[in-house]
């Protein structure tokens, strides 16, 4: 309810989301449309990416090639880089800051941060890999060339290293750790990973992982049904869970606001948010996404969509580490931010 006894206004807030979702995109589009460059070895090694963070080009002057001395020319590719990727860092608080006002500084940091250290993993490992090859030595672990391994060996690296945080190597290491192991091990991990694919769901409430229709924290009446949490992925609550210091309910988006990354307002759960505050029931909305730029965002246009409403709205505390993700959190860090949650002032 709004504060004197009337209904929001729907229409309004719908329309309002879609313009801050256009706002955005125009945005995305503007930062990868600019491009921006960075220098290593006074020039010997330049890097351009875009203001979204996409790697376009690298111009290698020929004095900086040595075969015998791969290791300097890597080095300089990471440095200018690194260097392109600051001035993209730059150019995205230009544009996107005026979008996250009043998020307290948190947007400062780089959204592409992965993006940028894959950037400079990959070029340092291209380029070792080059000068190897130049000294006729074989190149050892995995790249985008010709396969290094036959038939389902290849198949099987290939396919670890489209994990998350999985990197070539990492992917050869798992992949040698499964052919050595024993038999009803690897059955057992083929069986898990098949239940989990028939058997997990997401609460029709929440949104959070289950086995049934409803997870258990939804289940739980002992839960204060007048508190909800809202945070971007399911591994938020059990990050949440560990403190023991939340006994409301929970409502996980699926993600955060990104229009670098193509994901607006309608991608998320926010629709299923706004059907479960409409009872009256709810008091208190606490938002808990991650303390970087997008969900700073989030945060910030979920409090405007809401506070409309009359319902009380607030912010985890301080003492999170900016830029950082929910799940990584220690419990003590992340106890004490929930006992100093503060109202969000948009």
């Amino acid at each position: 309810m709004i504060p004197g006894g009337g209904q929001p206004n729907m229409q309004q807030l719908l329309q309002q989301a879609q313009k801050m979702q256009q706002d955005l995109a125009r945005a995305q589009e503007e930062l990868a449309q600019t491009e921006v460059d960075g220098q290593a070895g006074g020039g010997l090694v330049t890097a351009t990416v875009t203001g979204a963070g996409e790697l376009r080009a690298l111009k290698i002057d020929p004095k900086a090639v040595d075969p015998d001395d791969t290791e300097t020319l890597a080095d300089l590719v990471v440095a200018a880089v690194q260097a392109a990727n600051e001035n993209a860092q730059a150019l995205q608080q230009q544009k996107l800051g005026p979008l996250a006002q009043g998020l307290g500084g948190a947007a400062s940091r780089d959204c592409r941060s992965e993006t940028r250290t894959a950037f400079l993993q990959e070029a340092a490992d291209n380029y070792r890999t080059y000068g190897k090859a130049v000294r006729g030595e074989r190149p050892r672990g995995t790249g985008k060339g010709s396969p290094l391994y036959e038939g389902v060996v290849q198949d099987l690296i290939d396919e670890l290293g489209r994990l998350p945080g999985v990197g070539p190597k990492s992917a050869q290491r798992i992949a040698f750790h499964i052919l050595q192991a024993e038999p009803t091990d690897v059955r057992r991990l083929a069986q898990a990973l098949m239940e989990v694919k028939a058997k997990v769901r997401f609460c029709a409430t929440c949104g959070n992982v289950a086995q049934e229709e409803l997870c258990n924290i939804c289940r739980d009446t002992r839960r204060d049904p007048a508190v909800i949490c809202v945070v971007e992925e399911p591994k938020d609550v059990v990050a949440i869970e560990r403190t023991r210091e939340f006994r409301g309910r929970y409502h996980v988006l699926g993600g955060a606001i990104s229009p670098i990354d193509g994901v607006g307002p309608d991608d998320l759960r926010i629709r299923e948010l706004l059907a479960r505050l409409a009872d009256g029931t709810v008091t208190e909305l606490i938002l808990a996404t991650d303390p970087n730029l997008e969900g700073e965002a989030t945060a910030t246009y979920l409090a405007r969509m809401i506070k409309p409403m009359g319902l009380k709205v607030t912010r985890l505390a301080s003492g999170l580490p900016v830029g950082g993700d929910l799940e990584y959190a220690d419990e003590v860090t992340l106890g004490r931010a929930f006992e100093g949650r503060r109202l969000l002032d948009v």
